[in-house]
């Protein structure tokens, strides 16, 4: 899925895609040449000198935005969420079944 960049004008192109399969990513357009970048921070060096000017800052800021909301991990779940919709041995067992035995010889 591409997301362009609302301000983009016929010298300067950017947008932001999201891949079913491997990174997301930023596509820049400057100066006759494109490039696949993943940060903002890559998207700054793409223009050189001109990161300082507020179009590109503003330009950075969007794709900050864009990388929280789209890259974001999911958060790890929870045991309660487990016990409720899992179907596995974890979701059954609360603690280990074999903490209080012991080997006999």
């Amino acid at each position: 899925m591409e997301y362009k960049y609302p301000n983009n004008t016929p010298s300067t192109y950017i947008s932001y895609f999201r891949n079913r399969e491997g990174p997301n990513g930023i596509l820049v357009y400057y100066k006759n040449v494109s490039r696949f970048v993943t940060t903002s921070k890559q998207l700054r060096d793409v223009f050189g000198p001109a990161r300082y000017t507020d179009s590109v800052k503003l330009a950075s800021k969007w794709c900050d935005e864009m990388i929280e909301k789209y890259d974001s991990v999911s958060a790890e779940v929870s045991h309660d969420e487990i016990v409720k919709d899992g179907f596995g041995p974890e979701a059954h067992q609360e603690e280990d079944p074999t903490a209080n035995t012991k080997m006999i010889t």
